[in-house]
């Protein structure tokens, strides 16, 4: 059988690989080495750290906290000083800074996203005191340790912090997966354009085509499994939403009722007094005993 193909494997592997160091080489990071990389197929493991390419003025990880068998739920991880009631302080595996994991936010991320990011230590020791944060983080409430907000979370610098890992969370939920499965549409499109072509200029390499059309109708399936694992990740988003808004309801349930028992206890007090008033009144009426004339 003709070695064309395997030429054309070739060419695709080295392809992938200039531009997994292209985008690394973007963002200031070396190439991961191989047991820095997560296999194809490869499920992370709990408390692994990764680190994906970003934009050149963010430096932000991402801790799996929660894993199934299609996706997996990342928490933002940095290493800034200032941390607030759902934020967790991680000694660093390797040592240096502290890992601060901003557990207010993350999102959901189908397994084959974490091909082309690399792994940077893991944390597994925290994944109890992470889901803890989590669940508070869900329910809108501060952990039962917290007290009043504290001046970190009260500090300007603190709140555009937070502003900035939301808008990293977004993008990688948003900018970071749609190019990633825009790339895979775009090598479909590159096999099917060189299938083209393969046919015009030489009909009789039938088995070439043929293994070609395999290929693309493997990255097909790759697509559409990448489209559904969009769509869930949609859903999580949506269910996260309707929570936060549920969350807000009973806020505004609690702050009515408190206003109910203020006004309840104002009436109570007025009552009291106007007793009061009364009992000094009918004590004030009573008439004193006259003191006996002396013999």
């Amino acid at each position: 059988m003709n070695t064309q193909p395997s030429a054309l494997e070739s060419l695709l592997a080295s392809t992938r690989s200039l531009v997994t160091t292209a985008r690394w080489a973007a963002v200031g990071v070396g190439g991961a080495s191989p047991d820095q990389q997560i296999a194809s197929g490869a499920i992370p493991a709990l408390g692994d750290v990764f680190q994906f390419p970003q934009p050149s003025s963010s430096d932000y990880r991402w801790v799996v906290t929660v894993s199934t068998p299609t996706m997996s739920f990342v928490v933002p991880v940095d290493t800034s000083e200032l941390s607030g009631h759902l934020d967790l302080i991680m000694p660093c595996p390797h040592g240096g800074a502290d890992l601060v994991a901003r557990c207010k936010f993350g999102c959901w991320l189908g397994h084959s996203c974490f091909q082309s990011g690399r792994k940077f230590a893991n944390v597994t020791f925290a994944i109890p005191a992470l889901r803890e944060l989590m669940m508070h983080a869900n329910l809108g409430v501060a952990p039962p340790e917290g007290g009043e907000e504290n001046e970190v979370e009260a500090d300007p610098i603190y709140q555009e912090h937070q502003n900035e890992v939301g808008r990293m969370t977004e993008w990688l939920v948003t900018d970071f997966v749609e190019r990633y499965f825009d790339a895979s549409l775009s090598r479909i499109n590159g096999l099917e354009n060189a299938l083209s072509v393969a046919r015009r200029f030489d009909r009789e390499r039938g088995d070439q085509a043929k293994e070609l059309a395999e290929k693309v109708a493997t990255l097909t399936q790759f697509l559409a499994v990448g489209d559904k694992e969009m769509a869930n990740l949609r859903t999580s988003l949506s269910l996260k939403a309707s929570q936060l808004a549920e969350s807000e309801a009973l806020s505004r349930h609690l702050e009515s009722r408190v206003e109910e028992l203020e006004k309840q206890r104002s009436a109570q007090q007025e009552e009291l007094d106007s007793l009061s008033r009364t009992v000094r009144d009918l004590i004030a009426r009573i008439p004193m005993p006259r003191p006996e004339n002396p013999i």
